[in-house]
């Protein structure tokens, strides 16, 4: 993104997609230093539609079903974003929990979701940027029947 505003890429990406390779995507792109953030949406592969908006800070449900934050979302995104903000009131009780055990609360038992055969949970990611700048990033993704996960920290300079 280099020197651009999280509005000024989102511009340039609805610029060059209708040229596009029939993807369809949603994106959010973020920047700490202005409090900015964006969703990019491309809802139909073979539609060169690309949407843009500014959303606020905090919890949202990203969905390839849905889309981003859709009121008539599945139930199991909105009780996972109700499940998110749980843990936030919490975390003026306790200590912040890692973004592992986040993102853990959100699937109670991954072998069930391997079971069903439409609308099934396939990742789960748990990004948690502190005004330190400090990034710590947990995502745990159905592979082949079998889950997988990795987490990552990093600092943003």
């Amino acid at each position: 993104m280099g020197e651009m505003s999280p509005k000024d890429y989102a511009k340039q990406v609805c610029a060059f997609e209708p040229d596009s390779r029939e993807l369809a995507y949603e994106m959010i792109v973020a920047d700490i230093n202005t409090n900015s953030m964006y969703n990019i949406s491309k809802v139909e592969p073979k539609k060169p539609k690309v949407h843009y908006e500014e959303v606020g800070f905090g919890v949202h449900t990203l969905s390839s079903t849905a889309g981003f934050d859709n009121p008539y979302s599945r139930t199991q995104e909105l009780l996972m974003k109700h499940l998110f903000n749980e843990i936030i009131v919490d975390c003026k009780k306790e200590p912040v929990p890692t973004p592992e055990e986040m993102a853990k609360r959100f699937i109670y038992d991954p072998a069930s979701e391997v079971e069903k055969s439409n609308f099934k949970t396939v990742s789960t990611t748990a990004l948690v940027v502190k005004p330190t700048k400090e990034v710590m990033l947990y995502e745990r993704y159905l592979v082949n029947g079998d889950w997988k996960e990795h987490g990552l920290e990093f600092k943003i300079e």
